[in-house]
C-alpha cells in the first residue's frame, strides 16, 4: 500500500514519542497553512462573486478573479490530495481523496473550459476552490485533535525525569540521562524529586507518592526491601534505590507505550468501515461517468458534467474514514489523563456498551482499611 517501514530499537520509547510528537506538530502546521490559504481566499471570492451577481455590476474582471483564485488553492491546498490520490492510484486501489480530486478537478476544467471559449453555461470555481478550502480546514481540525491526543502520551513521558543521580563504587555521584541508566546501577532520590528508573529500595526511608500508577492519594512509606516506581514522588526523606530496569523500559515508558498502541489500534467498527470504503469510491466513480454519458446521450452534456461533479463531491463519506480513528484517540488520550488506561479500540467499543463496572477493593476506593 506504500507505507514505509523503519527497524526501531527495543526499548526506545521515549524516542519514539518524540519523533511521534514532531510528526504530528509539522502535520498540524501544514494542514493549517492549507486550510488558511483555501478558506482565506475562496471566503472573500464567493462574498464577492454573490455581491457582484447581486449587484449586477459581474463584469469580465470577475471570471478572471475567481479563475487565478481558484487555481491557487487548487495548487497549494490540493496539492496534499492529489498525492494522496495519485500514491492510491499507482497502486491500483482508491481512498476518500481519490473522490476530492476528481470532483474539484472536473469542476475546475469544466468552468475553465466554459471561461476561454465564452460558452453560455455558468462556471463554477468557487464550487472547486470551496471544497479542498472546507475540507482542508476538517483535516487541521482532525490534526489538532491528533496533537492533542498525543500530548497524554508526552505528558506521561515528562512524568519520567530528564536525569537521575547514579551512585558509583567510590562514593561518588553524577548525572546521568535516564534512559541511560542500565539495571542494577545504584541511584539517590532525593527529597522532593521523582523516581527516574523502577527499583528496590536498598539504603532510608520515605513517603513516596504512587498516585501515577496506583491512583492511591496517600502517599505509601517506603523501607529497605520496598519497590519504587518511575514518576512516583518522593516526599520526604532521601532514597538509595537500586534499579530493576533500564531507562528504558520503566512503567511509565510502559504506560505510555500502551497507549501510544490503544490509540494506533483499530475498533471493528473501523474495520467494517475500510471495507465498505474500497467499495464505496470504485462505486462512487462507476455511477459519476454513468451520469456523465448519460446526460450526454440525453443531449446535455454540460448539464451532466455539473450532475457528475455532483456525485462525486457529495459522495466524499469524510467521516467515514476519520470518525472512528479520532474517536478513538482522543478518548484513550483523554481517558489517560484521568488515570484510565485503555486497552485496545476494541476494548473502548466495548466499553461503550457496559452497564456495570466492577472494581476490586483497593484503597483508592476504600478509607485505606
Amino acid at each position: 500500500l506504500g507505507f514505509a517501514a523503519e527497524l526501531i530499537r527495543p526499548g526506545g520509547f521515549g524516542d519514539v514519542g518524540s519523533e511521534i510528537e514532531k510528526q504530528q506538530t509539522a502535520n498540524e502546521r501544514i494542514w493549517r497553512s492549507r486550510a488558511i490559504v483555501g478558506m482565506g481566499l475562496w471566503l472573500p471570492l464567493e462574498i464577492l462573486h454573490w455581491t457582484a451577481s447581486f449587484l449586477h455590476w459581474h463584469g469580465p474582471w470577475m471570471s478572471w478573479l475567481m479563475f487565478f483564485g481558484s487555481m491557487i488553492i487548487l495548487v497549494f491546498a490540493g496539492s496534499e490530495f492529489y498525492k494522496s490520490a495519485w500514491d492510491a492510484a499507482i497502486r491500483r486501489t482508491t481512498n476518500m481523496d481519490t473522490l476530492i480530486s476528481m470532483g474539484a478537478t472536473t469542476a475546475f476544467v469544466y468552468s475553465s473550459i466554459v471561461f476561454f471559449l465564452q460558452l453560455d453555461q455558468p462556471a463554477y470555481f468557487a464550487e472547486a476552490a470551496g471544497l479542498l478550502g472546507i475540507v482542508s480546514l476538517g483535516h487541521w481540525f482532525e490534526a489538532r485533535a491528533s496533537s492533542r491526543a498525543g500530548s497524554a502520551v508526552r505528558e506521561l513521558l515528562r512524568l519520567q525525569p530528564e536525569t537521575a543521580e547514579v551512585l558509583r563504587d567510590d562514593g561518588t555521584s553524577e548525572s546521568v540521562p535516564s534512559a541511560d541508566v542500565k539495571k542494577d546501577w545504584k541511584i539517590a532520590i532525593r527529597p522532593g524529586g521523582r523516581v527516574p528508573v523502577d527499583g528496590v529500595v536498598i539504603e532510608g526511608g520515605s513517603a513516596v507518592d504512587e498516585s501515577i500508577v496506583t491512583g492511591e492519594s496517600i502517599p505509601i512509606e517506603k523501607s529497605p526491601g520496598d519497590s519504587v516506581v518511575a514518576g512516583s514522588m518522593n516526599t520526604t526523606g532521601r532514597l538509595i534505590v537500586r534499579t530493576s530496569v533500564d531507562g528504558r523500559n520503566t512503567t511509565i515508558s510502559r504506560i505510555a507505550d500502551l497507549v501510544q498502541k490503544a490509540q494506533t489500534s483499530r475498533a471493528p467498527i473501523q474495520r467494517l468501515a475500510d471495507q465498505i470504503s474500497g467499495i464505496f469510491v470504485p462505486g462512487v466513480i462507476l455511477i459519476a461517468i454513468a451520469t456523465l454519458f448519460g446526460w450526454w446521450l440525453a443531449g446535455d452534456f454540460a448539464k451532466g458534467v455539473i450532475a457528475t461533479v455532483t456525485v462525486l463531491i457529495i459522495s466524499c463519506p469524510c467521516a467515514l474514514g476519520l470518525a472512528t480513528p479520532m474517536a478513538v484517540m482522543v478518548g484513550t488520550g483523554e481517558a489517560s489523563r484521568r488515570g484510565i488506561l485503555i486497552k485496545n479500540a476494541a476494548t473502548l467499543e466495548r466499553i461503550g456498551r457496559a452497564e456495570h463496572v466492577i472494581f476490586d477493593k483497593t484503597g483508592t476506593l476504600t478509607t485505606g482499611r
